[in-house]
């Protein structure tokens, strides 16, 4: 499949540069023009092209050209196609252009957020991979004033970016901040992870305080159960579980943790979950079995 997908390229790369020596919108109005645009093939052709047009024309040209793009074909594919430049722009520190074509774009093209949660959310952690607060924090905006996606659903590089820099401290004044506005703690799974990897008992105790006051506390519980068993924190799951399981929290909260995507990679922690939580007779533990039979399946 590789193969393939390498030989189309190859093949598109050609007919590209053919296509461009007489109009440079042909390539993009046979994309947009194209079936199948949702799949993952035709998204992996879609940053090709946009990959191309960075390699083939300055950055003036090109933003005339999907600018022309734009207002010739307002889709969704073209604010897709859009966004993707944008990101591209923002991996080589054109923060100015990138955030010029978002805009345009957001003038012109009116789209559910919805639709192009997968790119806005890219875009944004491209963005705090320049380790920037302030670059963010422009984007993040720039994004929620032309509608393409919801608040709190797009925090997470907030969290990420401090995270990343090693500033655990930063990431969870960050996250308080965030959820006393929006009720809603960005990154939590980041940000539980990177709290626990210190191994600062004080710190790890103020996050549940200040978490169970938005969350549940079976599911603070259970996150932090998993992050432990992930981590190979045994004797500290062991602990968690045991309050867990006397406390008749139910464990079908692990569905909601992982949002239904029961993954090989979590065969293990849940395995060594049904193993220490052996000795709670009252603990519903069908549901870490369904889990497993998901998981392996």
């Amino acid at each position: 499949m590789e193969n393939e997908q390498t030989q189309t390229k190859d093949l598109m790369s050609k007919q590209l540069h053919s296509y461009s020596s007489r109009d440079p919108t042909i390539p993009f109005k046979i994309l947009l023009h194209s079936k199948g645009w949702s799949t993952v093939i035709t998204r992996d052709m879609n940053i090709f092209i946009a990959d191309q047009l960075l390699k083939q024309y300055t950055i003036e040209e090109s933003k005339k050209i999907l600018k022309k793009l734009i207002n010739e074909y307002p889709t969704y594919a073209s604010s897709q196609l859009s966004l993707t430049y944008a990101q591209n722009l923002v991996s080589v520190g054109n923060l100015d252009d990138a955030a010029e074509i978002i805009e345009y774009t957001g003038k012109i093209i009116k789209c559910d957020g919805n639709i192009l949660e997968n790119y806005t959310k890219s875009l944004l952690n491209e963005t705090a991979l320049t380790g920037n607060e302030e670059v963010v924090k422009r984007f993040y905006d720039i994004l929620l004033n032309i509608n393409y996606m919801k608040s709190q659903n797009f925090l997470d590089p907030f969290i990420i970016i401090h995270i990343e820099q090693g500033n655990i401290i930063k990431a969870l004044e960050t996250a308080i901040t965030l959820g006393e506005k929006y009720k809603h703690i960005p990154a939590l799974k980041e940000l539980i992870e990177s709290i626990v990897l210190t191994k600062d008992v004080k710190l790890l105790q103020h996050f549940i305080n200040v978490a169970t006051k938005i969350y549940k506390e079976q599911y603070i519980l259970i996150e932090l159960i998993l992050c432990f068993l992930k981590n190979d924190f045994l004797e500290e799951a062991k602990k968690v579980i045991k309050f867990f399981c006397t406390s008749n929290y139910k464990f079908t909260v692990i569905q909601d943790s992982l949002h239904n995507s029961f993954e090989e990679k979590y065969t293990t922690i849940l395995e060594k979950l049904l193993d220490f939580s052996v000795n709670y007779p009252n603990a519903d533990r069908s549901i870490i079995y369904e889990c497993l039979i998901k998981a392996y399946g």
